[in-house]
């Protein structure tokens, strides 16, 4: 009887661990419902866990925003404290480096062959030939001033810029320059001269100082001058009509640059070493514009190729291809840079009588009216 009762007990013992073993655990407690947001009208504080940003505010909108790159020693500073504004990389009043400008116009001069590459390719094989060809040649690069300036320029060994001219308390060699020119190129601050073929203009004057080439060193150049940019690029770019610049300008008006106009004029800077090379991809692209066939344009080509390269710029306008940049030398630029000095063959004794001619005698050159040379000038 006893051990029944044991047994029993035993096997009910067993059944209750079996039951508390296989028994499920109980369910997860719901989570407690959140109340409904507060209504828009509602405000919502909120403790932010680090000091909030200021409020975003443009670097420049105009120019009048950006007195740092105004004050720019140079007119190529001023284009590379542009593009730095650009990338807001402080501090933004910082002053750059003579290194650091000259590092940056490269930048801007290689970025933009490399562009023309990408975009003209691919190139036909008389169009690479040119290439290396006007790559070759000795690339005319002069300037244009009036008889009664030439004497004051070999009287101070140098063309001045306006600027460089007043600060000397002496008369300028520069021809007149318009207001926007200095805007944006700081056409007061640099001597102007013409790389390259281009038409002769009157208006500049009837003498011309030819440049050597190792001028190319100390300039840097655009494939415009201020007013033709304004009214070709940008007013396109704003979609307003070219001539407005034109007859601002003629009438002596102020033409209006903006930082955005300074910023845009970057993307085409071209520095000396690239001269010739920047000129041969314009003269390819005015030959595809203006050809009025494949073929014609490759007589033209072949015609380049074999001319003589004295010859070869005269050959370009002659056919309307011609192309020019406009180089900016800061400051000044020493006699030291005169190859010739050309005038109208009338005034070549008055001017060699001139004392302050006389170390120039040799490259003096006088030239008949008729015939001077127009397939170059600024």
């Amino acid at each position: 009887m006893f051990k029944n009762l044991v047994s029993i007990c035993s096997l009910l013992l067993a059944a209750a661990i079996l039951v508390s073993c296989t028994t499920p655990p109980p369910l997860p407690v719901p989570p407690p419902i959140k109340p409904p947001p507060p209504k828009p009208s509602t405000p919502v504080p909120i403790t932010p866990s680090a000091p909030m940003p200021p409020a975003y505010k443009p670097l420049f909108t105009s120019f009048t925003d950006a007195a740092e790159i105004e004050d720019a020693n140079t007119p190529a500073e001023r284009i590379v404290m542009t593009r730095r504004s650009i990338l807001g990389v402080y501090p933004i009043k910082q002053r750059l480096t003579k290194e650091q400008i000259n590092e940056c116009m490269d930048i801007l001069s290689d970025t933009l062959m490399l562009e023309y590459e990408l975009f003209m390719r691919p190139f036909s094989p008389l169009e690479t030939k040119l290439i290396v060809k006007m790559q070759k040649l000795e690339l005319p690069i002069l300037v244009r001033t009036r008889l009664d300036l030439l004497r004051s320029t070999l009287r101070n060994q140098a063309l001045l810029s306006l600027r460089e001219a007043q600060r000397r308390g002496i008369p300028s060699s520069a021809s007149a320059i318009p207001g926007v020119e200095d805007k944006l190129l700081g056409g007061f601050d640099c001597v102007l001269a013409s790389a390259g073929a281009s038409e002769a203009n009157p208006g500049f004057g009837d003498v011309t100082i030819r440049l050597k080439q190792s001028v190319k060193n100390i300039g840097w150049a655009t494939p415009w001058n201020g007013v033709d940019f304004m009214a070709g690029i940008r007013q396109l770019v704003k979609k307003q009509n070219p001539a407005d610049i034109y007859a601002q300008s003629d009438k002596g008006q102020e033409v209006k640059v903006g930082f955005d106009d300074l910023n845009h004029l970057a993307q085409y800077v071209v520095i000396g070493k690239d001269w010739n090379r920047a000129l041969a991809y314009q003269v390819i692209l005015n030959l595809r514009k203006t050809s009025a066939s494949k073929q014609s344009s490759e007589e033209f080509e072949k015609t380049l190729l074999e001319a003589a390269p004295d010859a070869f710029w005269q050959t370009l306008i002659a056919e309307h291809a011609g192309c020019s940049l406009e180089a900016k030398f800061p400051g000044s630029v020493s006699a030291d840079y005169f190859e010739s000095i050309e005038v109208n063959e009338k005034d070549l004794p008055i001017v060699l009588a001139w004392p302050e001619a006389a170390p120039y005698k040799s490259i003096i050159r006088g030239i008949p009216a008729e015939s001077k040379d127009i397939s170059n000038g600024q």
